[in-house]
Order: structure tokens, then sequence, then C-alpha cells
């Protein structure tokens, strides 16, 4: 499998698949079994069938049914005997058969032998640096004018605190250029740039697990990975995508892209390869979000409201429930709400650090800020920030104030710094707000899943989504402050929809939205429900939705919560003291005597988006007014 002849070879055939037996002894860190496979059959885009003689104590092992590009069938790799069987049919060819958890596999490894590369002590090599959040520079390995490479690496991590002492891994940057051995029988030459596992500072103990995987934490998160070096273009050189998880499994192929480019330097043809870590691990991505309701006490000044609503915005992200979470979203319009209280606010800033650097922010910020970077929690928070004019800005907030005022989403990164600004664009009564031109597309990195922003009623709108269908999202922050409508603005996502009309409320809006796009959505919602405002959920697109909130009870919640599952009638009889707007326009529709099947053809016609309703809405004819339409329980 390692060499051109004959694996290569096959390949000129216009083979279709490779069948490949073999007993293969695996070695860290670039050459366990799973891992080897996979590198191939993804490096020639070929399906590979790989069955591998099983003996754990000698460290042989490691089956599967690989796609190429594509994600893998079946992989399978045990710490001890018996026989495993993978069955390869046309249905499992469109459908990934799931993995268990990475920690259920990785402790099952412990007894599995894995010899190490006696050849790991001659990489050259610099340790990662965690206290500096990433790595992005260059890394080459000289030997000689025939044995050097270069390596470019641009790596962003994220580091978590523990109470509990355990061991964890210390990762180095390797390159390395040279001819190495096989167990004395075979010498091969090879070229690595790469990311290694390690005990401790010791080159030497590179490639090499912790004995007990119990015993092991886990508080660096590589968020970003991605490393580049170009090759001599050579018919008998070929590079490989490879990595290895704690499971002794490889990364799935589409959680990764490998890409090529021909390029010349000095005269020489050479090939540029890149290997990314690039998709979602959404397993491994926590999020809640808090369903607020804001201390709006007339009796106290802005500023003295702002600082108190700030003060319990820092309090949740400090409650037992959050911790170690990994994004956390509050609603929007609870801190500030209008220009007199606007802040300035510049990206990347660190306001936590509100020394000489940065001494203009107001002390709430600087808790917001200190409060994210405690939690090592991206923190999403919604107020007024005020932009100074530029020359070519116009508009009366420029003539008269000398700024912009804009409805802000900002994204506090881990570390408290300012992460990500995005202005709301479709502003809903807020008119002495501005609105963004041209509307933003703002992108928030969060664990290698990117997130697009929005607000409020921008929901509604072709813009911003738009500016956001050029990006691969895998979710949606949505803050907003929501007005609940009868019959197509209101209501509670249920478990079934037994008819064609929904009535839409904050949860139904969000919930349509997550499953028409069938991508997960992350609403925040301020609540008051003597206004109707109110509701928050985690939507997963086509999926149920992981927690929905919406109360006419005071107080706030934090989502995903552990509420029992409680029936339709008593939810809705907790929506009593819930205040539901009405749609004026129902009573126009009316009015032109429709009947039910007409109603139903022309909401047909004219929404794009999905309704369905629990229960029945009834119509007459003779209906002139909103006072016909009548509820009926579900039959």
């Amino acid at each position: 499998m390692l060499f051109k002849s004959p694996a290569q070879d096959l390949l000129s055939k216009n083979v279709d698949a490779i069948i490949y037996p073999s007993m293969w002894y695996s070695e860290l860190p670039f050459l366990t079994s799973l891992q080897t496979q996979q590198m191939w059959s993804y490096a020639h885009d070929i399906p590979l069938l790989a069955a591998g003689a099983n003996n754990p104590s000698l460290g042989s092992g490691g089956t599967g049914i690989y796609k190429g590009a594509e994600d893998a069938i079946f992989t399978e790799i045990v710490a001890s005997g018996g026989l495993m069987v993978g069955v390869y049919s046309q249905v499992m060819l469109r459908k990934r058969v799931p993995n268990p958890e990475i920690d259920d596999l990785g402790k099952k490894m412990d007894e599995f032998h894995i010899n190490i590369d006696p050849h790991v002590k001659e990489f050259n090599s610099i340790v990662l640096d965690t206290s500096k959040g990433g790595f992005y520079g260059q890394l080459c390995y000289n030997n000689n004018e025939e044995n050097q490479i270069c390596c470019d690496f641009a790596i962003k991590t994220t580091t978590t605190s523990s109470d509990v002492k355990k061991n964890s891994y210390t990762y180095y940057l390797v390159a390395y250029s040279g001819v190495r051995s096989f167990n004395g029988i075979y010498n091969g030459g090879v070229e690595v740039c790469g990311i290694i596992a390690c005990l401790n500072t010791s080159l030497s103990s590179c490639g090499q697990r912790f004995p007990n995987y119990d015993d092991i934490e886990w508080p660096l998160k590589f968020e970003q990975v991605t490393i580049k070096a170009s090759f001599e273009k050579n018919e008998n050189k070929t590079q490989y995508p490879n990595s290895v998880l704690s499971s002794i499994r490889p990364i799935p192929a589409s959680q990764t892209v490998w890409e090529k480019r021909e390029v010349e330097a000095d005269g020489k043809k050479l090939v540029e390869r890149t290997f990314s870590l690039t998709a979602s691990l959404w397993d491994d991505l926590t999020v809640a979000v808090v369903d607020y309701s804001p201390i709006l006490d007339s009796r106290l000044s802005d500023e003295e409201r702002i600082v108190i609503n700030a003060n319990q915005h820092v309090q949740y992200i400090g409650v037992e429930s959050v911790k170690n979470v990994d994004l956390i979203v509050f609603p929007e319009s609870t801190l500030t709400v209008n220009k007199t209280t606007a802040v300035e606010l510049i990206p990347t800033d660190n306001p936590c650090f509100n020394d000489s650097s940065y001494p203009f922010y107001p002390i709430f910020v600087r808790d917001l800020s200190c409060a994210a970077r405690a939690a090592s929690s991206y923190v999403v928070v919604n107020l007024v920030q005020k932009v100074r004019c530029r020359i070519f800005d116009h508009g009366e907030n420029c003539k008269t104030h000398g700024y912009l005022f804009y409805n802000t989403d900002v994204v506090f990164g881990r570390y408290g710094e300012i992460d990500s600004l995005y202005h709301k664009y479709s502003l809903f009564g807020e008119t002495e707000l501005d609105r963004p031109q041209p509307c933003d597309d703002v992108i928030v990195f969060v664990e290698n899943t990117n997130f697009g922003i929005f607000t409020g009623f921008d929901i509604f709108f072709k813009n911003p989504t738009r500016c956001l269908s050029r990006y691969s999202l895998d979710g949606i922050i949505f803050p907003s402050v929501w007005f609940s409508e009868l019959p197509f603005l209101t209501g509670r996502y249920f478990d079934w929809f037994f008819f064609e009309l929904t009535l839409l409320a904050a949860l139904q809006t969000q919930q349509m939205w997550s499953h028409a796009h069938n991508i997960t959505l992350l609403a925040a919602g301020a609540k008051n429900p003597s206004l109707g405002s109110g509701g928050s959920g985690i939507y997963r697109g086509v999926e149920d939705p992981i927690s929905l909130e919406i109360s006419a009870e005071a107080g706030s919640t934090i989502l995903p919560s552990d509420e029992k599952e409680r029936d339709t009638d008593e939810l809705a009889e907790e929506m009593d003291g819930f205040h539901l707007g009405i749609d004026p326009d129902i009573a126009g529709i009316l009015h032109n005597s429709f009947d039910f099947i007409q109603l139903i053809d022309f909401l047909s016609q004219h929404i794009i988006q999905p309704f369905w309703t629990l229960g029945k809405i009834f119509l007459t004819r003779e209906c002139a007014t909103t006072d016909c339409v009548v509820i009926l329980p579900p039959t």
C-alpha cells in the first residue's frame, strides 16, 4: 500500500475499487491501520475494501470500507479478540454507519498494542504554545538540499480550565524529509508536515499514548487547522491526507478538505498540497440560549437599567448549568436600546483589559468581556453601537451627531476579545437607528463550526440571508425580541402536525425558518409576556428541536433545560397570561367570502415557508371580523 508498485500502478487500469487484505501492525503517529487505509482511499478518491487480521496484543488489526473522498461506510479496530464483519451493499453506500463516541472507542483501545515511529526524534519541531491561542507560521526541515521541506501552519486553538488534575497531551508541530526503514524490511522516502500528540515536552515521548484513557483530560480544542506544503512533482511521489483521533480512527473525510495545486518555484514544477480541518464537529460543541426577561423598572435611569441587566447577563454566563459551554446566546434589546446609551466598539479589542489601551469602554462592557473570558465561552449579546461617520456616510444621525447608530450583535470570544459585530439590517420601528449598507455577512467561527448571525425581523427577508448564502454555514445565531401575532405570527412547536395552517408565533417563526432551510438555529428571545414578546429555542432543521421555551410566567430560562414534556392542554393553559396580537389583515381575507379550501389555496400561493397547525382554524362565509376565527382541538 505504501509504494508505487503495485498499489498506485493499479490506478492506471481504470479500476472501480481496490480489494485489500492485510495484516497491518499499527504505528503512531502516522501509520495506524485505519489511518493508513483512509488516507490512501482519500488521496486517490477510490473505494477501498480493507480486511485486517486481528491480533491486538501484537498491534495488528483494522478493517474498513472506504469511499474515497467521502466518509467511510464502515471501520473497525478492536483491542479484544473476535470476529467483526462489515456487510457492504448499495443501501449502505447511501448511508454512513454512525460511529460511537470517540471517548468510548478510545477507552477500548487501551489494551491495543501500538508501535512507535522510531524516527520521530529526528523531526524538526516546535512545541505548540497553548497560551497564544494558536500558531500562524512556517517550520522547515533542512537536512541537505535534496532533503528539505517547509510546512505552513494556520492553527487556532482554545483552552478550557479543569478542576480535576489529569494527564493531558502536549502538541508538537513537526517537519521531516528523509529515508526511513519499515522494520528493516523495506526502506522508503518520507516527507512529513504534521501536528502530533506527545506525553510531555520531550520529542521522544511523541506518538505514545497515556496508559489509562479515563485519566486523560482534553483542555485544548483545535478550532482551525490548515497545513500547507509544496512537493517536487514526481510520479514516484504521492502525498496523503493523514489524521488520527484518540480512538485510533481517522477524522471522517467529510470534516476535512484535501486540495492540490500545481505551482512553479525557481524553475521547478511543484505540487502544493493543503490539508484542512473545516467541518462542524457538533458532538464536540455545546451551546446555550437564554430566554431572558429584562428588568424594565421605570424608576431606574437608562444607565442603571443597563448595569442591572448586564449584571444579570454576567450571572447567567457564570452559572453551573453553562459551565464549559462553547457558545452562549442572549436576546435582542436587553441592554442598551437607544442612541443615548450607545457604545463604541472596536473589533479585536479586549475590553476586559480596560487599561490605558482601552480606556473608553463602559464598565458593563468590560464586565461582559471578562465574564466570557472567565467562562472561556463565546458570548453573544445585543446592544446599540455607535460608529463614527466617514466622509461618504450620509443620513440624519451623521449630520446631527457625527455617528451612525446600529442595533448590534456583539460576539465576545473565549478570551474576552470582540470577535465579531453584526448590524441588524431589517429594522422594525427603530426609526432612530441606521441600516447598514450593504447588509453585513458576519461569520462566527466556533469549534470548526461556521455560524451566520442575524437579528429579529431579519428572519423574514431575503437580506441578510442572501448575504450569508455564499458561505457554507452549519448554523444561525438569532437574537430577537419578538411580538407574537395570531394566526400566523405566534405559537409553539408541537411534536406532530394535524392540519395545513399554523398559529405562527416566536417559536413557530423560528421553527419554520430552520425547517425550511434545514439548518440549525440558535434563537434567544427577550421575554415580556404582558407585551407578547418571548420565545427561545435550539432547532435542528428538519429534525426535532433540542429545546424550546415560551411562557407567560415571569423569569428567565437557560436552554437546553431539563423541563419534562407536557401535553398540549397544559401548555395552552399556561399561555393564558401571554398577550397575543391579532393580524389585522385577516378580516380583509374574510370579506372576500373565501371558503376554507380557497383560503388554503390563497395561502399556498403566497407563503413560501412551511406552515401546519395542531388544531383547525374554522372559518365561515358569514365571518367579517377576526372574532370568527375559532381554534378547535385536534381531531
